[in-house]
């Protein structure tokens, strides 16, 4: 299963609940203004803290690597909310396309595409297929899925390039085999 079947609470476990069995650990999200590694401290905007072991977890943003119509036209999926917001969109293009006359806004609504192959865009190129093969034809049966379509789009030459080779040939060939397009070496202007 996917990320298009989980459920949020799936996804997104609270560490305070992973950590409140362990001993000694304390959970703190803080502004850090300084870290002395000597003393083992750390100065934050909640005051100052002491530690035996220091894990920062700094968390990810999104790059739209400057390009300003991306970053304002782009649904990002950074977030748990983010994530749900994005599965909403899409359920709600279905609809959408199931009640429009209109075959070009019809297809419009049904047309996806991702831009970025590393993990996120791959692991979502293969939910959205696996949502087209399994859920929406049960989902919506007077809708015809041949106009679905999923486009992958990399800058690079290869899906998953951070990974060994057999990894990103294994998952080219399988979101292949789900009917995602890709495009690679390819730049998204805007």
């Amino acid at each position: 299963m996917t990320s298009a079947g989980l459920e949020p609470d799936s996804i997104a476990y609270p560490i305070r609940k992973t950590l409140r069995k362990k001993k000694n650990t304390f959970y703190r999200m803080a502004a850090v203004q300084k870290i002395d590694s000597v003393n083992q401290s750390i100065k934050t905007d909640i005051g100052n803290l002491k530690y035996d072991k220091l894990v920062i977890a700094t968390g990810a943003g999104n790059n739209f690597f400057g390009n300003q119509s991306i970053a304002e036209n782009a649904i990002p999926m950074m977030s748990l909310t983010e994530a749900l917001d994005l599965r909403s969109k899409i359920l709600q293009n279905f609809e959408l396309a199931l009640n429009t006359t209109n075959p070009v806004e019809r297809e419009k609504l049904m047309n996806f595409v991702i831009v970025g192959a590393g993990p996120t865009g791959v692991e979502l190129a293969g939910a959205l297929a696996e949502l087209k093969n399994k859920i929406l034809p049960k989902d919506f049966p007077d809708l015809d899925l041949r106009l679905m379509k999923i486009h992958l789009i990399e800058a690079s030459d290869t899906v998953l390039s951070a990974m060994k080779e057999k990894s990103s040939k294994k998952a080219h060939e399988y979101l292949k085999k789900l009917g995602v397009h890709i495009w690679t070496n390819t730049f998204v202007e805007d």
